[in-house]
Formats: C-alpha cells, sequence, structure tokens
C-alpha cells in the first residue's frame, strides 16, 4: 500500500504541475512547459505529459507567427498609408505651384525625401530642337495626320505613318507607351535634346550634362522601361574605375535579405564616384507626351523594393503632369501677353484716330456761327471725346477691365469743359467704389454718361450761372448701380420716358438695353433736379436673338424743361 501510495502521489503532483501549468496557458503564458524529471519519463503518465509539453510548443510557434504577421501587416498597412500621404502632399504642392522654375525645385525637394536621396537633377525637352517628321524623312504622304499638324510631336499623335529604320509602318496606337520604343529608334525623336534646368543637393563634384539626347543610352532605356524608374548602382574599383549595374529586381517583402539581380547598365553621371552609391533615373511622360528626365542621387547603396519603385513612379508621372500644366500655363501667359501688346498697340491708335476726328469737329465748330450745326457739332465733338477716353485709360491700364469711377469723372468733366464754356463754374462730384468694369462694356458706358452729362447742362442749367453734377456708384450682389444726378430744373410736367425722349436719351436707352443689357430710369431728385438709375451685370453678354429690356416708364414728374 505504501508502494500504491507513493506512485500515487507521484501521479498527483505530476497532474497538479499539469493543472497550474494549464492555468499559466489560459492566462496568456504560452511559453509555459510542465517541469519533468527523468523518473517521469519512465511513467505512462510522464510521457502523456512529454506530449502535452510537445502541443504547448505549438501552440507557442503558432503565436509567434501569428503575432509577427500581425506586426509585418500593421507596418504594410502604415508605409502605404505613408506613401498615399506622401502622393497626396504631392499632389497638393505641384498643383499649386504655375511657374515651372519653382516648380521643378518643388519637385526635387519633395521627391528626394521619399528615398532619402542627397539631391536631383531634372532635364526637360527643348522645344525648339523639334524637328517635322516629313523633313526628317523626305515624306510626302499627305494624308498622315502628322504630316499637315502644326505640333511637331509627331509621337504624340495616334495613326501616324512612321519611318522607323528607314521603312514606313502604320502606327495606328493611341497611347505613346504603346510605341515609344519604335519612336526612340527614329532620327525624328531620337535627336531631341534635353537641357538642364534644375540641380540641387547633390553629392559635391558630380558632373551634370548640361545636354542630354533622347537618343541616349540612358535616356532610352528610363523612357522606355515600365515602370519609367530605372535603378543603377555604382561601385568604384581600385583602379580609379567603376562598374556600374541596374537593379533587375526588386526586393521582396517575404524574402528580405534576398538581394536583387542586378545586371550591367549605365550611370546617370559618368565621372569615377568615391564610394558606393545608388541613382535612380525616372522618366517625365505624360500619355502622350515625353517632358524630361530626373535623376536622383544616393550616397550610399540602397537596393530598391517594389513598393518604393511603385512610389516613385507615381511621383513621376504626377511631377510629370504638374510640369505639363505648367508648360501649359506658361505659353497661355506668353500668348495673353502678346494678345494684350496688341490691344494696348490697337487702343493707342483707336485713341489717336479719335483724337484727330475730334480735332477736325472742334476745327469746324470754332469756324461755324449756325447755331443748330454748332450744336450738332458739340454733341458728336463730346462722343468722339468720351470714346477716345476709354481707350486712353485702356492703354494706361490692363486691356481686360477699366475702372469706372475713372470713366465717370474724365467723361463728366470733359463734357463740362466743352459744352458749358459761356456757363458759370459747374462742380462735378463723383463718389462711390472704385469698380472694374470689362474694356467691352467700358465705351458704352462713357457714352451714356456722356449724353446725360450733356443733356443736363443744356436742360437742367440753361437758365443758372452754376449748378452741380452728381455721379454715385454702387456695387452689389454682382450689379453695378450708377446714380446720375444734378440740381437742375427737373423733368416737365406729364414727363414719359417711354414717349417724351430725345436723341440723347435714345442713345442712353438703346446702350443700357443692348450692350448692357440693363435696366434704366429717370426721376425727379426730390425736387431738386433729375436723377437717373443705371443697373447693369458687368459678366453678362448680350446675345443676338435675346429679349430686349424695355425701358420702364416713369410716373408723372413735373419739372420746367424737356430733354433732348
Amino acid at each position: 500500500m505504501k508502494k500504491k501510495g507513493g506512485r500515487g502521489g507521484k501521479i498527483a503532483g505530476l497532474f497538479s504541475r499539469m493543472a497550474a501549468a494549464m492555468d499559466e496557458v489560459f492566462g496568456g503564458n504560452l511559453g509555459v512547459q510542465v517541469p519533468l524529471d527523468e523518473n517521469d519519463l519512465r511513467t505512462e503518465h510522464g510521457r502523456v505529459v512529454q506530449k502535452f509539453n510537445a502541443m504547448f510548443r505549438n501552440l507557442q510557434a503558432h503565436a509567434l507567427d501569428r503575432e509577427e504577421t500581425i506586426h509585418r501587416l500593421r507596418d504594410t498597412v502604415a508605409a502605404k498609408k505613408q506613401d498615399l500621404g506622401t502622393l497626396f502632399a504631392v499632389s497638393r504642392i505641384l498643383s499649386s505651384v504655375h511657374k515651372i522654375e519653382p516648380l521643378l525645385q518643388n519637385i526635387i525637394e519633395i521627391a528626394s525625401p521619399v528615398i532619402q536621396a542627397e539631391g536631383g537633377v531634372i532635364w526637360l525637352v527643348d522645344q525648339s530642337s523639334f524637328l517635322k517628321c516629313r523633313d526628317v524623312h523626305g515624306c510626302r504622304d499627305e494624308a498622315c495626320p502628322s504630316y499637315a499638324a502644326e505640333d511637331r510631336r509627331c509621337w504624340g499623335t495616334a495613326g501616324t505613318r512612321c519611318f522607323q529604320g528607314g521603312h514606313g509602318a502604320s502606327s495606328d496606337e493611341s497611347s505613346l507607351e504603346s510605341k515609344v520604343a519604335g519612336c526612340l529608334s527614329c532620327p525624328v525623336l531620337s535627336n531631341v535634346r534635353l537641357n538642364l534646368r534644375v540641380a540641387a543637393g547633390l553629392v559635391d563634384g558630380a558632373h551634370k550634362p548640361e545636354t542630354l539626347a533622347l537618343g541616349d543610352s540612358l535616356c532610352r532605356e528610363v523612357t522606355a522601361h515600365r515602370p519609367p524608374v530605372l535603378v543603377l548602382h555604382i561601385f568604384p574599383d581600385d583602379e580609379g574605375g567603376q562598374s556600374c549595374y541596374r537593379q533587375a529586381t526588386w526586393l521582396s517583402e517575404e524574402r528580405p535579405l534576398e538581394k536583387p539581380t542586378l545586371i550591367p547598365g549605365n550611370s546617370c553621371f559618368p565621372e569615377p564616384v568615391p564610394v558606393p552609391m545608388t541613382r535612380i533615373g525616372l522618366a517625365l511622360v505624360t500619355k502622350n507626351q515625353i517632358l524630361g528626365i530626373m535623376c536622383l542621387g544616393l550616397d550610399r547603396v540602397h537596393y530598391f523594393t517594389q513598393d518604393e519603385v511603385t512610389l516613385l513612379a507615381h511621383v513621376a508621372s504626377l511631377s510629370a503632369v504638374a510640369i505639363e500644366n505648367a508648360e501649359l500655363f506658361t505659353l497661355a501667359e506668353r500668348r495673353r501677353h502678346q494678345v494684350e501688346v496688341l490691344l494696348h498697340e490697337a487702343h493707342h491708335r483707336i485713341k489717336n484716330n479719335l483724337q484727330a476726328m475730334a480735332g477736325l469737329a472742334a476745327l469746324q465748330l470754332a469756324e461755324n456761327n449756325d447755331p443748330e450745326v454748332r450744336r450738332l457739332l458739340a454733341d458728336n465733338l463730346t462722343r468722339l471725346r468720351s470714346i477716345a477716353l476709354v481707350h486712353q485709360l485702356l492703354t494706361q491700364e490692363d486691356v481686360r477691365s477699366v475702372s469706372l469711377k475713372a470713366i465717370a469723372g474724365r467723361v463728366v468733366r470733359m463734357v463740362a469743359e466743352v459744352t458749358a464754356q459761356d456757363a458759370g463754374v459747374l462742380t462735378v462730384n463723383v463718389s462711390g467704389g472704385d469698380v472694374e468694369i470689362p474694356s467691352r462694356l467700358a465705351t458704352s458706358v462713357a457714352l451714356v454718361l456722356n449724353e446725360l452729362t450733356v443733356n443736363s447742362i443744356k436742360h437742367g442749367f440753361e437758365e443758372r450761372g452754376a449748378g452741380e453734377i452728381s455721379v454715385e456708384i454702387q456695387s452689389g450682389k454682382g450689379r453695378i448701380h450708377v446714380i446720375f444726378g444734378d440740381n437742375g430744373k427737373g423733368l416737365p410736367p406729364f414727363f414719359e420716358l417711354a414717349r417724351d425722349h430725345g436723341l440723347g436719351l435714345q442713345i442712353v436707352g438703346n446702350l443700357i438695353r443692348d450692350d448692357l443689357n440693363g435696366t434704366f430710369s429717370l426721376k425727379p431728385n426730390d425736387g431738386k433736379g433729375t436723377v437717373a438709375e443705371i443697373t447693369f451685370v458687368p459678366i453678362t453678354r448680350s446675345w443676338p436673338g435675346r429679349p430686349a429690356v424695355s425701358l420702364p416708364q416713369p410716373a408723372e414728374h413735373h419739372t420746367a424743361s424737356a430733354p433732348s
């Protein structure tokens, strides 16, 4: 019984240790093992516990694999999130810069930190080096889409009949990517030059060629490569030379320690390097155009993963689109400047011609004593000078817009000087905001103010030695309001604008209705003269066939004089 009792006690102790181990497992400690001695291993129960420990070890191995997988997935998600953030920042920054030189500097500053590069260089295609493919090949195929095209970049045109190696071949591909290899072997594209535009942060002493050609081995290789990313590793040797290898395969996340495949290649810069280093060539290519080459330099050897290459390809693609947009912006600015110069010259010549015509009218006015003829000449003289004033303002300011306050002040004062020469003192007050109006509306507004001023002087102040004309400019809710008033006699009794208007008011109504697409009213100025109110939208065009805006019919007003 004692022997049995001793054996039972050992078994009880063994199971007690197993129970304690199970408690540790349930508590999360998968590395626990049930302690065994040599005597335990000789028993059946000991062998069971030994299997129990093996099961614990398997659980521990699976748990470690699971934890490693979770950590790897977390790292992958964090890296992808960082990559997306980088691309978002690149897109946001590059889309906000329209000038080419600052944009190129920004591209280098953004792309370099992506791979911890020391700096980079960008060469852009020289537009002046383009040749017409028909001139290079002596082609007379007028049916070819690029034959009569103004754009010399035939490689971006679909359906061309290309002459690669002297043999004509139809090219129906719709994108540059599908035919770039053939185009790069054509002398039309291979002889295109690339000029150095920006270089920043590279290792001191690095040689940066001022000019490249798309036919050069490096340019041709990186442009034709898919993705357009070329990773080159340069190793110096003991004899002062160097060996250059292109990375043909990318590191894998599953096998990070496995060395990639390297094949002989060409470096961005041909000079010897003091230490092993890596350089990356990126083609700046959009769907239909080759814009240039970017090279990033590292002062060490770094083997790239697939994710890093994909990120660089996206950065290069965004950069190429930004460069293309900047070039289009620069072209548009250049053309806008040319148009503005031509418009300035046109306004200057129109102003001179109008002033010459006004001078002739002034000579006729001085030599004629017939009151009716003098009145007609004076009316036409003010109209000519009003239009000339607008063109003078447009030669001094932006040709696209002009200050309404400046027009009002100059036109009203000019008419007062010409028309009221024999009258007493005439005060002109212009108030309100300085509103800009499109140049196409400026002449119509000047003529309206001219006619209103002439009307006030002739009929409002004909029996007075002095008077006051006021022009108030207001703007709001996309509309412009011009309030023209005088302190003259006012309107005659029972006056109706639609019925009693003369030539001057008829001109005013037609201009406001047809050119300004606005409204016009004429009414007493609280018993102290007359007030005209004009409202129009400065961006609205008056299209042919559009319903005309009829003049309002004011209520009856009592005054002493009839307007002309």
